[in-house]
């Protein structure tokens, strides 16, 4: 009875953790993900069809921990973005697809903070906003000849950052929050 209730707690101090790779039809790999526990742990990769890598993340216990970074198909890099246990926390940076610096901003408790600023896809600044956790504190706006500007020209009310992306098996785009709770 001894043994089998040592077995029995043993069971519950390990974990079991999981592969999953998805393939597309040409044999490509798609993605790659590790389970532990039923939750995405460890990094994560998504690859466009020919090979070139689209998403590459940290996660623990199925929440985004650390850097997270996406590229073009092109292979220049999209967007990057720091987490601390699934919060929002550190630098956040996105390009144009032509390279060029496109905003650049810091988080603290998953809100903007300090100064976040925008550029043109010409490497111009646009825009730069002063923020302490989310509120606006201060704000100036350029044109692209680098001439200031009135910020209620600007039409993008919401450029701080690009939205992420999540995708299902099939490469069709989802809810995040579905995503990294394990439906898909």
């Amino acid at each position: 009875m001894q043994k089998l209730l040592l077995i029995l707690l043993g069971c519950c101090f390990f974990s079991y953790s999981q592969i999953e790779k998805i393939y597309y039809d040409n044999g490509q790999l798609k993605e790659e993900k590790t389970f532990q526990n039923g939750k995405i742990e460890g990094i994560c990769k998504f690859y466009y069809e020919d090979g070139q890598l689209q998403f590459e993340g940290n996660f623990k216990n199925g929440k985004k921990d650390g850097q997270q970074r996406w590229w073009y198909e092109n292979g220049q890099l999209e967007f990057e973005e720091n987490y601390q246990y699934g919060v929002k926390d550190g630098l956040w940076k996105g390009w144009w697809e032509n390279g060029q610096l496109e905003y650049e901003g810091y988080f603290k408790y998953d809100k903007r903070n300090d100064v976040w600023k925008g550029y043109y896809d010409n490497g111009q600044l646009k825009k730069e906003t002063n923020f302490i956790l989310e509120r606006r504190v201060f704000q100036k706006c350029f044109n692209e000849d680098g001439d200031k500007m009135d910020c209620d020209e600007i039409l993008e009310p919401t450029w701080w950052w690009k939205q992420e992306k999540c995708l299902d098996k099939h490469g069709n785009e989802i809810d995040c929050d579905e995503f990294y709770l394990g439906i898909f």
